[in-house]
């Protein structure tokens, strides 16, 4: 359980949002919340977190794994909600939302709570948003 509320100390936020459809009212904000860690595939699937990809920091490798039942809500640009969503098992979440000229993200996981503003057109070009990140030489 000591990792697991380590890991709270980071996540990123991948977001996409398409419309294609200039005559739809509604499009879907769909992305992946996830944090990294330097823990092995193994170990985190272990404490049930799917492995969602690597990147590379240096000559290091990151593991980036989906954080499971997070709460997402999604405010336009005048702070109205227009969305609700539960991160899945794998950390992705889809939810149709009206345009707007910004997208407002509150990302609560288990009391780590996430504020973060993207603009529309960052959304369409599913920007990756680093809030932190957990290194193994802290457990």
């Amino acid at each position: 359980m000591k990792i697991v509320h380590r890991l709270l100390g980071m996540a990123l936020v991948f977001c996409s949002i398409s419309h294609a459809d200039a005559a739809t009212k509604d499009a879907p904000l769909s992305g992946e919340v996830v944090f990294a860690c330097d823990y092995k595939i193994e170990l985190m699937g272990a404490k049930g977190f799917r492995f969602a990809g690597a990147g590379t920091n240096g000559k290091f490798i990151t593991n980036f794994f989906g954080v499971p039942d997070a709460e997402i809500v999604i405010k336009n640009s005048t702070g109205e909600i227009i969305g609700l969503a539960k991160s899945k098992s794998d950390g992705s979440f889809s939810v149709p939302v009206p345009k707007t000229a910004f997208y407002q993200l509150l990302i609560d996981y288990r009391g780590r709570k996430i504020d973060q503003v993207l603009p529309a057109t960052d959304a369409i070009n599913k920007q990756q948003i680093s809030v932190g990140y957990f290194g193994s030489d802290e457990g």
